[in-house]
């Protein structure tokens, strides 16, 4: 067994077993509750596409950049002619990939 030691004026807390106040009994926890069928089945897909991009991120994000290289080329060349819509395009690209990039970086499951 471990020493625990005291910190100096530390207040002494009574052991869990004398307290005489009553507590609330514990209750499991219920899964599914206010949730449909439906946003459980979302939810598992959405964790199912979240584990394949993270697993074939290496791949996706290469593809990507050589994408995004190959949209901004396109754009300066189409620069002059507003038919082209070169610049909504390479932003719409780049935005498909920001999103990606913040998927695999910051989002994590529950």
């Amino acid at each position: 067994m471990a020493q625990i030691y005291d910190f100096p004026h530390a207040k002494k807390r009574a052991s869990p077993g004398a307290t005489t106040a009553k507590r609330a009994p514990l209750q499991a926890p219920v899964e599914a509750a206010g949730r449909g069928i439906l946003a459980l089945t979302g939810a598992k897909v959405i964790r199912a596409l979240w584990v394949l991009l993270v697993v074939f991120w290496p791949l996706v994000k290469w593809a990507f950049a050589i994408d995004i290289v190959f949209q901004f080329t396109r754009m300066v060349y189409h620069w002059s002619d507003p038919a082209a819509f070169a610049w909504l395009i390479f932003l719409t690209h780049f935005a498909v990939f920001s999103f990606l990039t913040y998927l695999v970086s910051i989002y994590r499951n529950r």
